[in-house]
């Protein structure tokens, strides 16, 4: 599988339960939804011919 960066050294792994209330909160709050990063490299198997986790599925083109 090709890397696409989300999985890259450093990434927003193992964070602190404090900070992931608080960014569950700000989340809420912005009427959005804190989704934890190891669902986000759950593969993606909808139709496509390149995008091999949820985190491209969802953020690529941003």
């Amino acid at each position: 599988m090709q890397s696409s960066g989300w999985d890259a050294p450093g990434a927003a792994t193992d964070l602190p339960a404090e900070y992931v209330t608080w960014l569950d909160a700000v989340c809420a709050a912005a009427g959005c939804v804190f989704v934890p990063l190891d669902l986000l490299l759950e593969p993606y198997d909808g139709p496509s011919d390149r995008t091999p986790v949820w985190a491209d599925r969802y953020f690529q083109w941003v």
